[in-house]
């Protein structure tokens, strides 16, 4: 339940007040915002939405096209994409690492 639910017990008007100043809100915003306003807004979130995806072009060359896949659901939750954002970078981090040392003959 939203708080609008519990607080329509004690303020019988609070519920139908804040629907009004809320689409009012929405349709100032709409109304107000240029198309070049709202194509900007746009392409900067699918820019951070596939941010991962572009980091894996330089980081994790194997996995870009799983992790652009990722980038899809991901983007709808903060942790899920930190995830996909550690993977981009960490990619090439694990053969680094697993490499045996020369050894000396």
């Amino acid at each position: 339940m939203y708080l609008a639910h519990y607080t329509k017990r004690f303020i019988p008007e609070f519920d139908a007040e804040c629907r009004i100043y809320d689409m009012e809100f929405l349709t100032q915003l709409f109304d107000n915002t240029s198309p070049a306003q709202f194509a900007v807004v746009g392409a900067s979130v699918l820019f951070v939405w596939f941010l991962p995806a572009m980091v894996a072009m330089m980081f994790n060359r194997k996995k870009v096209k799983l992790i652009a896949l990722a980038c899809i659901p991901a983007g709808f939750s903060l942790i899920a994409w930190g995830g996909v954002m550690v993977w981009a970078f960490t990619g090439n981090m694990v053969n680094r690492f697993n490499k045996k040392p020369a050894t000396q003959e």
